[in-house]
């Protein structure tokens, strides 16, 4: 055996108890692999304790209707009023939390502040501090929603120098809060 190895296999043998003539590495791995399964099964009994627990003996997780979560639950809300004789529809769009983008779906994304993150409809020929805001198709140039212009070219919001096409620098300009692709300076 190599000498680098004859630590770690003297410390397998340890934990496990093995030795050299008692088995081979196939034996050790298959050793390990019950052990997972082991636990896995342990696991899985662990959870089901936990629901019998909370739901009682014989008794399952209810039916879930999420038609009777309260309005603020969903995305919109939809409320009709009758006033006298006339019928009063109102619409609500409830913002959502986000994380990330992704979590608005789609024509949506993340607006991201120090105090709240919520979706909003995607920009389009708006101001703009990341591509995340622009429609599908629009990309952030010069602070603007824009498909006048391809990722990498001069204005383009990156993060760093890979962003931008050759002879453009990744730099924050006097005017943006945000690094744009900027031409490089003549000296």
């Amino acid at each position: 055996a190599l000498p680098i190895y004859e630590g770690v296999t003297d410390s397998l043998n340890l934990v496990f108890g093995y030795t050299k003539e008692k088995s081979s590495i196939n034996e050790m791995f298959q050793e390990v692999e019950e052990l997972m399964e082991d636990t896995q099964h342990k696991l899985e009994h662990a959870v089901q304790e936990m629901e019998a627990e909370e739901w009682g003996p014989g008794e399952t997780a209810p039916d879930v209707d999420i038609k009777v979560f309260p309005p603020s639950y969903h995305n919109k809300s939809d409320t009709e009023t009758t006033v006298g004789n006339e019928a009063l529809h109102m619409h609500q769009e409830i913002d959502k939390e986000c994380l990330i983008d992704e979590d608005c779906g789609t024509g949506k994304y993340c607006q991201i502040n120090t105090f709240s993150y919520k979706c909003l409809v995607c920009k389009s020929h708006e101001k703009c501090s990341r591509d995340g805001e622009c429609c599908h198709g629009e990309v952030c140039a010069w602070g603007m929603c824009t498909n006048d212009v391809s990722k990498g070219e001069s204005g383009t919001v990156c993060e760093r120098q890979l962003d931008c096409n050759p002879g453009l620098c990744c730099a924050v300009q006097s005017d943006l809060l945000f690094p744009v692709c900027s031409p490089l300076p003549i000296e």
